[in-house]
């Protein structure tokens, strides 16, 4: 942690900030021990991994409230975007966090055995289960091998960025000017033009407040290369374009939401109409709530232990034309970024 942040007025009068400091100077202390242990005592071992996870876990924790305590939002910090830190979540839980009992989707319990005989100080591996609520049978759900050297320095990258973009922040806060671009760009494409050139122009207006290495964190950045995804997001089929089209239109005003979050200022959200094929979904969810919302929740996350599964039991569940038109869009799909953009429009179903 650098001097300068440290000797920030805002920093020194605020105790939940501090107390945030003081976490993540401690993780750093424990994860830089790690790398220098030399040891083949398997208890020893053991010991260490379990206190390496947990540790890294609550340096993740620490980093979204230091963050969110400074800033006074997330938008800054975005770990999912960080494939070996989005991974570190389910690692954790798997092994240290509830490895005899875990529920997943559909009230299905999990559990994880460690191979403990072949574990050494840079690498573990593990296998998870689920039992089947019909047979009480387990069934083996995938085999992982973890390099956690290669976490550990994941961790490190990740925070260093995330605390040089806070300094950043500290000394030049954002400009009530990024709502004006933001909403240019959706009145653009609200009066048919194809913003693509323009995105670029948006972006440099955030990226004013970045560096090279934090471009991937910033939420706005994010939301604005996902809508890159969605303006060349091609069908043939009109139900799928307009689709595409009302997910673009969220995706715009979720930007509005964080540019205006940032910025300390306030304007009504008009409301987006639901497609045809959403709209006949949603329907085909509302009788079957109970059974198919637990399934709903991991459909944006292509990464998640469960998303495969959790898509195979939707579209034995799912009625409606629509709706399995919508569920073979995701099963086909390859492309990360579509299956979070459609998924996570999915798992807003709301029963009200």
């Amino acid at each position: 942690m650098t001097n300068k942040l440290r000797n920030h007025h805002k920093v020194l009068e605020n105790m939940y900030i501090k107390g945030s400091l003081h976490v993540l100077d401690q993780v750093k202390l424990i994860t830089n021990h790690y790398l220098t242990i030399n040891t083949n005592n398997h208890d020893e071992i053991l010991l260490n991994i379990y206190g390496l996870l947990q540790t890294l876990f609550v340096g993740v924790d620490a980093l979204y409230d230091f963050v969110k305590a400074v800033t006074e939002n997330k938008y800054l910090i975005n770990i999912n975007q960080n494939d070996r830190l989005h991974e570190l979540k389910f690692i954790r839980n798997d092994v240290v966090g509830h490895p005899t009992s875990r529920i997943y989707s559909n009230n299905r319990t999990g559990f994880c055995i460690l191979d403990t005989k072949n574990i050494k100080i840079d690498k573990i591996k593990y296998s998870s289960y689920v039992i089947d609520n019909k047979t009480n049978k387990s069934e083996l759900l995938l085999t992982k091998e973890v390099n956690l050297y290669k976490l550990i320095n994941a961790y490190h990258i990740e925070a260093d960025n995330i605390i040089e973009q806070v300094e950043i922040f500290l000394d030049n806060p954002y400009s009530k000017n990024i709502v004006e671009v933001i909403l240019k760009l959706e009145r653009k494409y609200l009066d048919g033009e194809d913003i693509r050139l323009h995105l670029n122009e948006s972006i440099a207006e955030v990226l004013k407040h970045l560096t090279a290495n934090n471009k991937s964190q910033h939420r706005i950045i994010w939301r604005l290369d996902l809508l890159k995804v969605l303006l060349n997001w091609e069908s043939s089929d009109p139900e799928i374009r307009n689709l595409v089209d009302y997910i673009t239109k969220f995706q715009l005003q979720k930007i509005l939401e964080i540019a205006l979050d940032i910025t300390g200022q306030y304007r009504p959200i008009r409301r987006i109409k639901l497609p045809y094929l959403l709209r006949e979904f949603y329907k085909d969810v509302k009788p079957k709530e109970k059974q198919v919302v637990p399934l709903l929740k991991n459909l944006h996350d292509s990464k998640h232990p469960f998303f495969n599964s959790d898509l195979s039991e939707l579209r034995k569940i799912m009625d409606t034309n629509s709706s399995q038109k919508i569920l073979s869009i995701l099963k086909e799909e390859k492309d990360e970024q579509r299956i979070y953009l459609l998924g996570s429009i999915l798992k807003r179903y709301n029963s009200k």
